[in-house]
């Protein structure tokens, strides 16, 4: 699939239901769940409200090299993309490098930003939501295995995927029970769209 590029991006309500959604696990600390049609924009809506443009420039900067580290600093929000046929042990080991990495990126810039306050700041955790995107293609233990992270590192976390998700997740009552909100992306209407 082609990744757009673009940097323009429009605010639509089926984004600002997504970020509503997001930041509410984040605060609470519990699952949401976000469905909706292909192409509606649940993977950029997640993404923006990541930040995760900067995160991976700071991921992929060289020689200890910060990028936006004011910005940085804001972030606070991981996005996965689980592979089509990650198990419960390669999400788990995934996630974790995923999460060492991003608080490595914010103690370099704290150390870049605000010197003063690094050694404090190496002792916090940054990490407050976790937004898992294709998240159909995590099987039951998947799903426990990142329900236990999700409790072991006191996070929120979003599962985002295609319509039909919803229903699956109902037959795992044992996670299911543990998504307290879901939202459904809908693509705009005929009368939101400005021609």
């Amino acid at each position: 699939m082609k990744e757009n590029s673009s940097s323009f991006f429009v605010e639509t309500v089926p984004h600002l239901n997504l970020v509503d959604m997001a930041v509410v696990c984040r605060e609470q600390r519990t699952i949401g769940l976000c469905f909706g049609k292909p192409g509606v924009g649940k993977t950029s809506s997640a993404k923006m409200f990541c930040k995760w443009a900067i995160v991976e420039a700071n991921f992929a900067a060289k020689n200890g090299q910060v990028v936006e580290p004011e910005a940085m600093l804001e972030c606070d929000t991981l996005y996965y993309l689980p592979s089509i046929t990650v198990s419960a042990a390669r999400l788990r080991s995934e996630l974790t490098v995923l999460r060492n990495r991003f608080e490595d990126a914010i103690s370099k810039s704290v150390m870049w930003q605000r010197p003063d306050d690094w050694a404090t700041s190496i002792q916090e955790q940054h990490v407050k939501l976790v937004i898992v995107d294709e998240a159909y293609r995590l099987k039951f233990q998947a799903l426990e295995e990142l329900r236990d992270l999700q409790e072991r590192w006191n996070v929120g976390v979003v599962l985002i995927g295609d319509p039909g998700f919803e229903r699956s997740l109902g037959r795992m009552w044992h996670f299911n029970a543990r998504v307290t909100y879901a939202e459904e992306l809908k693509p705009l209407t005929d009368a939101e769209v400005i021609v």
